[in-house]
């Protein structure tokens, strides 16, 4: 079923910033489509999304496979303020209110593996990819897109031993709408609780939504067992390895596995 956008302006309500949405059946990015809006309306008030994206790319420029009609894959921007770390805080703040948002609905027992990939057990979910788009000398945004695997009753062989949907996991179809609109107000009201509150705001959520048990891989290319302990201020990971007593930061793709 398409997705549809009336129902979900009407469930997102007034008080977000977003105001318009523009979903297409088929595009190649909407990472890009967002980027050209803002430089054809210098607006950001508009979610753009689509039932099936063909050059969807996520961390790193890696492929994101996607199914039509069956996920929820769009972008948001907001403006980029002048707040030390704000590009690694926003990861971490939208990883945390797809998290929220997810639970409200399905009551799956949603983690985060850092920074900001959604998990069911020990498969993935969704990924989140921010891009710094420079409009002008002193003006630019954070383009946010979401890949959500919603209503995929099977995933191709190449992936399906490391990604999952929420449809597989619960056995139920679920609104795309209602879930779309539900991260949307959670991101609004968690932005303005971090801006208000500042980092305590989110090494306090995070923590209630990370993976605690997974494997890291250390510079020297050794593998070690390691747990949860909190977020460095600049929002990178503190672990505790109970082998080697002793703690370390993880920035990116240093966390190559995870435990249930």
């Amino acid at each position: 079923m398409t997705f549809n956008k009336p129902l979900f302006l009407k469930l997102l309500g007034d008080e977000t910033f977003i105001k318009k949405v523009k979903w297409y059946d088929e595009i190649e990015s909407s990472q890009d489509v967002m980027k050209s809006k803002i430089l054809e309306t210098n607006e950001f008030h508009t979610l753009i999304g689509a039932e099936d994206m063909t050059k969807a790319r996520g961390q790193y420029a890696r492929e994101f496979i996607t199914s039509k009609g069956n996920g929820l894959y769009f972008s948001i921007a907001i403006p980029k303020k002048n707040i030390l770390n704000i590009m690694q805080h926003t990861k971490l703040i939208m990883a945390i209110s797809i998290a929220s948002a997810i639970k409200k609905v399905t009551k799956l027992n949603i983690k985060i593996k850092f920074p900001n990939d959604i998990y069911l057990g020990t498969k993935k979910i969704c990924g989140v990819l921010i891009e710094e788009f420079k409009l002008t000398k002193n003006k630019s945004f954070l383009i946010i897109g979401v890949g959500l695997n919603v209503n995929n009753e099977s995933l191709p062989l190449s992936i399906s031993e490391i990604a999952t949907s929420l449809k597989i996991e619960s056995g139920n179809d679920l609104s795309r709408e209602q879930i779309c609109s539900n991260i949307i107000k959670q991101f609004t009201e968690n932005i303005l609780r971090y801006e208000s509150s500042g980092f305590n705001f989110i090494n306090e959520e995070f923590s209630k939504h990370s993976v605690h048990h997974f494997i890291g891989k250390l510079k020297s290319g050794e593998i070690i067992n390691c747990e949860f302990v909190g977020l460095t201020d600049k929002g990178y990971l503190i672990v505790f390895s109970k082998e080697k007593q002793q703690h370390y930061t993880f920035y990116y793709s240093d966390l190559v596995k995870i435990y249930k």
